[in-house]
């Protein structure tokens, strides 16, 4: 009798055991798989996550737990394969007497999704107006107070190795359903790349390049792991976000997801250039380019560059209407004789029956094409009240006894203009059209000659000057002065270089593309706000030096008009100074006067 007791006693013992062993609802972490893992997205390699998922319930005390990611290979001199991680992410605690658990939702299935701050910004979420999705931890750098360390030469915040390397979960801890298993769930990838230790059969694929937009992803939520490369495959990430129900969490495989059981969207970029392809009107736009709102560069909807938009395209920032002459740079949209063609793809602008090739006048207003020099539209482009000023003769010619007397008897703003030999003067105590006689230069090599031949060097400009464009650079010295944040208008006395003109934001002593770029990707530093660009902010901004030199329509605030003071498309001096005779500087090539 008592060894028949003894036995069942030792039998109850066993079957007890066994029973703690296949109950997976036991432990409070243990039944957790690595269900994701993404390396990068649209060619950036900051976005990153790992998904982790429950394949049993009550697996939400995860706090304190590590997920450790291993190098493809070691190097003596630094870190061996299977010896030392080269990051380690520590899930952070609650106080599981108050909440109970370190996750709300530790159903079988739920996700923990851990990524990068990267990936915050660029994934879209079910919620309305694309919120939800974010990840439930980000990594952060252990050395200011985060959540992830790093070994030498490792970045703690971007900790996936790629292509190749190892991802351990809970590593020193048995796996819920094999008692002996020295991790809780691990996956190494790389294939014949990775050469550590592997805990499950083979190694998964390579991850992929982050242009390739897709991640590392388990095919079936068993409870035990048993082969990487047979469990694991690559997979796109989900094409629309939503919210999971209950019933599905251990079925539905999509990625990301986290433990709001929220699947986000990532939207591909095919061309880079930050707008997502499904909102991209332009998606094949040439590495680097800027780019509006709607993915286009400039070159893309307005392919000669003169500010109206191509037959059929549109943008808010590069072009306005439609062109007339897509082919080939015609500003204003020019048509002399009205027909079909514009000027600049009309062969006989003025439609006199001579080609413009021969024709000595192609306005056909009496005034040959060499005496109009670059002005030759017959438009009041610096709204002054003269068409084509700047270009020889200015106003009515004044004659006779008239150029002698100093006075301006044409009333055009200008003295003794159209006198032959006669210095023209105005406000300025100079004329800012004619390249022989300049307002005085300060700077540079011009600090010791005689600009505007009075034998005066560098003397000031003559009082009420300041409301003129003494220098023609299309700034009267009223606006130059808030631009270059001086108290004075010796600015205006400078007609070229980053110094003196204030298109040139973008040093070059030419209006380019740069000098419009330099809103949104300025040549400065990050002023505070949470970003790098000029536009949108207020003028002055202690966080930001020299931040004047962007509100070009000074008015305390760098927005869309000071954008178009330098669009070619817009009739305004500051496009179109008169030191080009009225021309688009955007197209007018270097600045005529040294800087």
């Amino acid at each position: 009798m008592t060894r028949y007791i003894l036995v069942t006693a030792i039998g109850l013992l066993v079957l007890a055991a066994a029973l703690v062993q296949s109950d997976p609802a036991s432990a409070s972490f243990h039944c957790m798989r690595i269900h994701a893992v993404l390396g990068g997205f649209n060619g950036d390699n900051t976005i990153q996550y790992v998904e982790l998922r429950m394949n049993a319930g009550g697996q939400g005390k995860v706090g304190g737990f590590p997920i450790k990611f291993y190098p493809a290979s070691g190097d003596a001199d630094l870190i061996a394969p299977g010896n030392q991680p080269a990051a380690t992410f520590t899930f952070p605690q609650v106080d599981l007497d108050i909440f109970g658990k370190d996750v709300p939702n530790e159903s079988t299935g739920d996700s923990i999704l851990i990524a990068t701050a990267a990936y915050n910004l660029a994934n879209t979420g079910p919620g309305s107006g694309g919120s939800g999705g974010e990840a439930d931890f980000v990594f952060t750098n252990a050395g200011t107070g985060g959540n992830t360390s790093a070994a030498t030469g490792f970045d703690p915040e971007h900790p996936i190795q790629s292509p190749s390397g190892k991802i351990t979960f809970a590593e020193g801890n048995e796996n819920c359903t094999a008692p002996l298993d020295s991790v809780v769930d691990s996956v190494a990838y790389g294939g014949m790349s990775y050469t550590g230790p592997v805990d499950f059969g083979t190694a998964a694929l390579a991850l992929p390049s982050p242009s390739d937009n897709r991640a590392l992803r388990l095919g079936n939520l068993n409870l035990q792991p048993s082969n990487n490369s047979a469990e694991y495959s690559l997979q796109a990430t989900s094409g629309a976000p939503k919210t999971v129900a209950m019933g599905n969490l251990g079925t539905d495989l999509d990625t990301p997801r986290n433990n709001l059981r929220e699947v986000a969207t990532l939207e591909p970029d095919a061309d880079g250039d930050g707008v997502p392809d499904g909102s991209d009107q332009c998606p094949s736009t040439a590495p680097g380019a800027a780019v509006d709102t709607n993915g286009c560069s400039q070159p893309q909807v307005d392919g000669d560059l003169d500010g109206a938009c191509n037959p059929s395209a549109s943008s808010p920032l590069w072009c306005t209407g439609t062109d007339t002459c897509p082919s080939a740079p015609n500003a204003f949209q020019a048509n002399e004789d009205g027909d079909s063609l514009a000027d600049a793809c009309d062969p006989d602008a003025d439609n006199d029956g001579t080609a413009n090739t021969s024709d000595p006048d192609d306005d056909n207003d009496g005034v040959y094409d060499t005496a109009e020099g670059q002005c030759r539209d017959d438009q009041d482009n610096d709204s002054n009240g003269t068409a084509n000023d700047g270009c020889p003769q200015i106003g009515a010619a004044e004659a006779g006894a008239n150029c002698q007397n100093n006075t301006d008897n044409d009333a055009d703003g200008y003295v003794n203009d159209g006198c032959p030999g006669a210095t023209e003067t105005n406000a300025c105590g100079s004329n800012p059209f004619n390249p022989g006689n300049r307002p005085e230069r300060l700077d540079g090599a011009f600090a010791a000659s005689d600009e505007d031949g009075d034998t005066v060097l560098n003397e000031a400009l003559p009082s009420g000057s300041s409301g003129f464009d003494c220098d023609g650079d299309g700034w009267v010295g009223n606006d130059e002065m808030p631009i270059f944040a001086a108290a004075n208008t010796a600015k205006d006395q400078d007609p070229c270089g980053n110094n003196g003109w204030p298109f040139d934001l973008d040093p070059s002593n030419s209006a380019a593309i740069g000098d419009i770029n330099s809103f949104i990707f300025p040549l400065g530093t990050n002023d505070g706000h949470g970003t790098f660009a000029y536009y949108a902010h207020t003028v002055p901004d202690a966080g930001r030096v020299n931040e004047e030199r962007w509100d070009l329509e000074p008015n305390g605030i760098i927005g869309i008009g000071d954008i178009n003071a330098l669009n070619p498309a817009v009739t305004a001096p500051t496009a179109r100074p008169p030191m080009f005779g009225g021309q688009p500087a955007f197209f007018a090539g270097a600045c005529p006067w040294p800087p």
